[in-house]
């Protein structure tokens, strides 16, 4: 058996590497879209307002940060039993981007942030003469 052969994933560990893959996407995409059409469904349709619906809503975000955390883990998963899959390879490369963005817009965010908060400062001046009047 040459190292070519070696490398490859045989046609049940393929798949057994694409049925993982495929529950961590769900885990990652599928759980929100669920949890939006639920608190939607919620709090639209069947009109539950107050307490009730932090509770409802207190859960579904509970759900969707434990389906992050487990496609995360199905994802590293894959790529320790089956580093030659194709499709862990671009899940874990997908998921690098995400982050990748998630920490571009958080830092554009803050300067946003900063920025604004200079132009109320800035606005202000001495004894607040000009408060409220930004731009």
């Amino acid at each position: 058996m040459d190292n070519q052969e070696k490398n490859e994933l045989t046609p049940k560990e393929n798949q057994e590497a694409k049925k993982w893959c495929t529950l961590s996407l769900l885990c990652m995409f599928g759980v929100p879209m669920i949890s939006l059409m639920m608190d939607s469904l919620a709090s639209k349709i069947l009109g539950i307002r107050g307490n009730m619906m932090d509770h409802i809503q207190t859960f579904l975000t509970s759900i969707c940060i434990i389906a992050h955390i487990a496609a995360w883990g199905l994802m590293i998963s894959v790529r320790v039993r089956y580093p030659q899959s194709t499709m862990g390879k671009v899940l874990m490369w997908l998921y690098i981007v995400m982050i990748f963005l998630a920490v571009i817009l958080f830092v554009v965010f803050i300067v946003l942030l900063v920025w604004a908060l200079g132009e109320v400062i800035k606005s202000c001046g001495d004894a607040c003469e000009g408060c409220g009047e930004i731009g």
